[in-house]
């Protein structure tokens, strides 16, 4: 089991490198963080702070967007090449088959996250005087982040035959669970004065779809606090080990879910 789920992996991530995916994000998000630098030196004092700011969300949106296109790329590849055929046809579960592809995914975008993260650490020395340890704090958020995101892209692929819809959920469902934390204060209870008394009023509908969202959405919010970070304020470890937890935990039921549909999935 666990020899086949590498193997699955192992060739998602040698794929998505042939693809020339990797390498075109990658490119970009060093060409981003370099403007990020240009802008960076209009901010007199705030330089350093700016650039690492970008870039931490440079990094976070291109991985996202290695992961989601590679995922849904790949997974229809298999399809349109019937070489899942080949696959499935030996003793291979198909959940074994996604939690492959999830894991190769999901090192691909962690891959190219760490090394945007180590250029951008690097190029960051000059302007703050000494090297910067608290963006591999940023960088563990980004890792669980990527790896949300691949779960939900290996869920929307194992249920849609076409490869674009896979693709617009899940960068929907990215903007959507970046979104939710605010969202949140639309629906909070708003104290209205009226010339005897203050009254309290509040949607009930719009804060019924809002907690609904809360439930199924990922909170990626709680794995972004770059804003934190950047005034070189560190995350503590309790903090750390519950996004570890609430990210596995959603990563598990998204990859359940997935074989669910996708055992029932006719090829």
């Amino acid at each position: 089991m666990l020899k086949t789920i590498y193997v699955i992996a192992k060739n998602a991530f040698l794929e998505a490198v042939r693809s020339k995916i990797l390498h075109s994000v990658l490119l970009f998000g060093i060409l981003i963080v370099g403007i990020s630098a240009l802008f960076g030196s209009v901010s007199i004092g705030e330089t350093f702070r700016v650039i690492k700011s970008f870039g931490y969300t440079i990094i976070s949106i291109s991985s996202v967007i290695c992961v989601v296109i590679s995922g849904v790329s790949l997974f229809q590849k298999e399809i349109a090449q019937k070489t899942i055929y080949n696959i499935l046809s030996k003793p291979v579960l198909r959940t074994n088959f996604l939690i492959g592809k999830f894991f190769g995914l999901w090192f691909t975008g962690s891959v190219l996250a760490t090394l945007m993260m180590i250029m951008l650490l690097a190029f960051l020395i000059p302007f703050e005087g000494s090297f910067d340890p608290l963006g591999f704090q940023a960088l563990f958020f980004m890792i669980l982040e990527i790896g949300v995101i691949s779960a939900v892209t290996i869920l929307f692929s194992s249920v849609s035959v076409t490869p674009v819809l896979p693709g617009l959920f899940s960068f929907a469902v990215y903007i959507a669970g970046k979104s939710i934390f605010y969202l949140k204060s639309f629906s909070a209870p708003k104290v209205e004065q009226t010339s005897e008394l203050s009254v309290i009023s509040q949607n009930v509908f719009l804060k019924r779809m809002i907690d609904l969202f809360d439930l199924v959405l990922p909170d990626l919010h709680l794995l972004t606090p770059y804003d934190q970070l950047v005034y070189s304020i560190g995350v503590g470890g309790d903090r750390m080990l519950f996004s570890l937890a609430y990210s596995i935990s959603y990563m598990t039921v998204m990859i359940v879910i997935g074989s669910l549909f996708f055992s029932r999935r006719d090829f």
